[in-house]
């Protein structure tokens, strides 16, 4: 996820469902299960994976000590090591391919104002690359022979990012992109001559470029018409030619050959599905890669050379963030997640076809056959649009119309929900309380199409989809109608503040955590290097404005019944706390039901354990008092 794309279209759920509590009593379950919030809260996961430059390790990052930090463990298996013990998240980790250095980021209370470092394979060492707090730098890449790394940075003007290549060695930097943009590394070429940068005009629409690095030459790549994006550059060794993952001329994403003469001459994937996690090894013989099938991840490994599929990597019912092979190209590392099992490291042996799990993520004693798998159904949307949604049912749950059930609303909005481990998740499940996520229309996974059919003043349509699988749940014999909440982050945030004006009898209680209450303000001071990819989604201020301003609900406060919680942090780049305190003071003034929690060395949601465990049993009154409180004599269950 980066800083200038993909970070702007995805909250992570796992950030969002930080901060939710216990509940307790209102429905037919105990009011302690077997195991404590504390235990679910304190279930680890990793991320990324990098390989040491002879193979011996990898390194990673994972939340044991409260916020992400660098862990390494030997590629064999065996005791882990803690690399990293600062205050603050780091957000990358990345070994040198020749050296046994790696190179990590951290920002400072989530102000997203990412740093380099540099640090030894065994932790020590540290020493900062950039040394520009106020300057956002978003790595790209290692050069082939190790001395260069390629990141951008906003150094030359707030609002644009440039391209820059530094030698390590010295710490030397030079700009070898400019352009008034926002820009990204993509790839190096095989022979480091070269990098592939993107420039993204919106989130949707993007273009490579091809910088020559010596003379700093570039050539535009990717001229078309209507909308387009070019990701996941691969550039094989010795090859004048390189993969990319495109939708030019075509609804899916999908891997395609491009030639430097010619640009994308074949596409290589026939599947309607979206193409992602695409890597190749070192030698150029193998390749790997995922289609995302309705949410669910179906790798593929392929031997370039015979052009054949081979290795079938026993991979089912969850979701795979990366690939990544070891420097001889006999192994292959994937972090995978499901539904009940929390990301962890694999190994795949592509000789033997034998699979080992790297890490192990402790469940805190929770036993994983208690975790819960969703029901993936499609529910009738607006119009003649249908949702796909997972449906989290507990198991012990009885259709008699009396349940309790939280729709939660994924940021992005370019963003999808998919079947990934949360613990919030099952512990919510095993307080009997279910779980209904939706990819309502512009949400990523389904196609082009489907991704811009909320774009501007198709805005409320996606809205619509939202209460519409309330009311789906209503009429499913499962829930009752009044003990249905709604939470969300980001993007989410505005569909819960939206969803309890537009819709104020629909919900029991809502969660806004940095959520947009006012388009106009967002856009006027989100990051200003954020603002031309916002306004290409929801529309501008000098063209939209009216329309800004219908679709923001802090201009419709006197409608909202329903409790409110709103959860902000100070540092937030993205949605700045002027949404959430506006908001709040709207609902007062209204005389309705606010709680404010303001955190002040946070940013775009909780990441701290600190402040996550001082949100938990706040939350956890909240829901008690309001979302589950009995139902009176006069509400009965939805007709199954």
């Amino acid at each position: 996820m980066t800083i200038c794309r993909a970070g702007n279209r995805a909250f992570s759920l796992a950030v969002v469902f930080a901060i939710w509590g216990w509940l307790i009593a209102g429905v037919s379950v105990a009011d302690e299960g077997t195991y404590s919030i504390e235990q679910y809260l304190n279930i680890r996961s990793t991320k990324g994976g990098s390989w040491s430059p002879d193979g011996r390790r990898v390194v990673y990052l994972t939340n044991v000590s409260g916020t992400d930090q660098v862990w390494q463990v030997p590629s064999s298996g065996g005791n882990t090591r803690q690399l990293t013990d600062g205050k603050e998240r780091v957000a990358f980790a990345e070994y040198s391919p020749t050296q046994d250095v790696i190179a990590f980021g951290m920002d400072e209370g989530g102000n997203e104002r990412t740093q380099i470092y540099l640090m030894n394979g065994d932790g020590t060492g540290i020493r900062p690359l950039t040394q520009n707090p106020k300057v956002i730098h978003t790595f790209g890449a290692w050069s082939h022979d190790g001395r260069y790394i390629a990141y951008a940075s906003n150094e030359r003007d707030e609002r644009w990012f440039d391209v820059y290549v530094m030698e390590v060695a010295t710490g030397k930097a030079r700009r070898v992109f400019e352009q008034d943009g926002m820009n990204e590394v993509a790839a190096w070429s095989w022979n480091d001559r070269y990098l592939v940068v993107t420039n993204w005009e919106s989130n949707l629409n993007n273009n490579l470029y091809l910088v020559e690095l010596e003379s700093l030459k570039d050539r535009h790549l990717t001229p078309h018409t209507g909308y387009a994006t070019y990701t996941q550059v691969v550039w094989p060794f010795e090859s004048k030619n390189f993969y990319v993952v495109s939708n030019l001329t075509q609804d899916w994403s999908k891997l395609a050959l491009f030639r430097l003469r010619r640009g994308i001459v074949d596409f290589l994937d026939a599947a309607m599905w979206d193409t992602e996690a695409l890597t190749i090894s070192r030698d150029g013989k193998f390749m790997a890669y995922s289609l995302n099938v309705n949410g669910y991840s179906k790798p593929f490994l392929v031997d370039i050379d015979r052009q054949k599929t081979f290795g079938q990597i026993p991979l089912t019912g969850g979701v795979v963030n990366r690939f990544a092979f070891s420097p001889d190209a006999k192994k292959l590392l994937y972090s995978f997640t499901s539904p009940t099992a929390p990301s962890d490291l694999w190994v795949f042996d592509i000789a033997s076809g034998t699979n080992r799990r790297l890490t192990t993520s402790d469940t805190a004693g929770i036993d994983p056959a208690s975790f819960v798998e969703p029901e993936f159904l499609k529910y009738p949307g607006h119009g003649s649009f249908v949702v796909p949604a997972y449906f989290y049912r507990p198991r012990d749950a009885q259709r008699d119309g009396n349940g309790a059930a939280l729709v939660y609303a994924h940021g992005g909005p370019e963003a999808q929900e998919r079947p990934t481990f949360s613990p919030l998740f099952q512990y919510f499940l095993s307080r009997g309380v279910s779980i209904f996520a939706a990819n309502v229309r512009g949400s990523a996974g389904y196609g082009k199409t489907y991704l811009t059919l909320d774009d501007k003043r198709n805005r409320m349509n996606s809205l619509r989809d939202y209460a519409l699988g309330a009311e789906y749940l209503k009429k499913s014999g499962w829930i009752h109608e009044k003990r249905i909440g709604v939470i969300g982050g980001s993007y989410g945030g505005w569909v819960v503040l939206a969803g309890l004006t537009e819709y104020p009898n629909l919900w029991a209680a809502g969660v806004s955590i940095v959520g947009i209450s006012n388009f106009e303000t967002f856009l006027e001071k989100t990051g200003s290097w954020r603002r031309p990819l916002r306004e290409a989604e929801y529309g501008s201020l000098a063209n939209d404005r009216e329309f800004l301003v219908s679709i923001s609900p802090v201009h419709k406060a006197d409608r909202i019944a329903a409790p409110l919680m709103v959860i902000q942090g100070a540092n937030d780049p993205r949605v700045p706390t002027n949404e959430a305190e506006q908001m709040v003071a709207a609902v007062k003034a209204n005389g309705r039901d606010v709680e404010y929690l303001l955190y002040a060395d946070e940013g775009h949601g909780l990441t701290k354990l600190k402040n996550r465990l001082d949100a938990y049993p706040k939350m956890a009154d909240f829901l008690r008092r309001h979302l589950l409180r009995p139902a009176t004599a006069t509400e009965k269950p939805a007709a199954n």
